[in-house]
C-alpha cells in the first residue's frame, strides 16, 4: 500500500474564529459568547493573545450547529453546508430541494 501524505492545513485562529463564533452563536459580546460555552471569558483572550485554534470548540459547533469546519478553520466554502438532511434536537428531518 502506498504512504498517503497529508499535509497540515493553514488554520484561522484566536480573533477570527470567536467573531465568527459571535455571529453564529447569536452572542452580543465575547462575554456572552464564553458562557455560551461554558468557559471562562479568560480563555478567549487566550485564544486571543495567542492566535490559538479552537478544535474543540469548532468541533462542538460543527455538531451542535451544523456548521462548517471548513468554513469556520479554514475561510473555505458556506457556514452552513447542507446535503438535504437537517439535524434538530438529535432528530433528522430531510428537506425536499425540489
Amino acid at each position: 500500500m502506498t504512504k498517503v501524505r497529508i499535509p497540515p492545513f493553514n488554520y484561522d485562529g484566536g480573533k477570527v474564529i470567536t467573531e465568527k463564533l459571535v455571529k453564529i452563536i447569536g452572542s452580543t459580546n465575547l462575554i456572552d459568547l464564553a458562557e455560551s460555552l461554558g468557559i471562562p471569558r479568560t480563555t478567549i483572550s487566550t485564544w486571543h493573545t495567542r492566535d490559538m485554534t479552537l478544535f474543540e470548540i469548532a468541533v462542538r459547533i460543527n455538531l451542535a450547529k451544523g456548521v462548517s469546519l471548513r468554513w469556520l478553520l479554514l475561510d473555505e466554502g458556506d457556514a452552513f453546508e447542507s446535503d438535504g438532511v437537517i439535524w434538530f434536537n438529535s432528530e433528522r428531518y430531510s428537506c425536499d430541494r425540489s
